[in-house]
């Protein structure tokens, strides 16, 4: 019965994360700092640390918001563990940071 228990529980866990789960082409970067200089720049701006990818991953934490004119910004902690580069590879999951827009919006 206890293995059943922990096999369901498992199964959730699973489940939950793979819900949790996105896909996206664009910035990671290895610190948060390296990902705010991005968004904080004008116009693209090579960042020592930050590359362009398409990657899969799971969204752990907004870290910080940053308002422009139009719209904000979120750098935002992940944890990716596959990268696609003409096909999908698994990776062992590694902490990055990205920027999402988010719907705020300025006045």
């Amino acid at each position: 019965m206890y293995k059943w228990i922990i096999a369901t529980i498992f199964g959730c866990l699973l489940y939950s994360n793979a819900q949790a789960q996105d896909a996206g082409t664009g910035l990671m970067c290895d610190t948060a700092e390296q990902a705010k200089q991005v968004a904080l720049s004008e116009g693209l701006k090579h960042v020592e640390g930050c590359g362009m990818l398409t990657f899969l991953y799971e969204r752990v934490a907004e870290v910080e918001r940053i308002q422009k004119k139009d719209h904000a910004e979120a750098i935002v902690q992940i944890v990716v563990i596959a990268v696609f580069n003409g096909q999908w590879f698994r990776i062992s999951p590694r902490i990055q940071y990205t920027i999402l827009l988010t719907e705020e919006r300025s006045a």
